[in-house]
């Protein structure tokens, strides 16, 4: 579930509130998926855009806070091999 980040950080160095509560609200739709589905492993990635922004760690806390999906921030070596 991608959610476009790159925008906001491209242009302001970091994401915005409005780009912050989508980000969030598809996290949660995705771990009720993971509940209904009874997903025993997942993984949440994200790419160049969080590790870019100012912002990235609080956001990646602030949605783990309200949606309890741990989002893992990865490099550029491991974005290309899962992608």
């Amino acid at each position: 579930m991608p959610v476009r980040l790159g925008a906001d950080v491209f242009t302001e160095q970091e994401i915005s509130e409005d780009k912050i509560v989508k980000l969030s609200k598809t996290m949660t739709a995705f771990r009720n998926l993971i509940e209904v589905h009874e997903v025993i492993s997942y993984k949440a990635y994200a790419t160049s855009a969080m590790r870019e922004a100012l912002n990235g760690k609080e956001v990646i806390d602030r949605v783990f806070k309200e949606s309890g999906v741990k989002i893992h921030i990865i490099d550029g070596e491991t974005e290309a091999k899962v992608i």
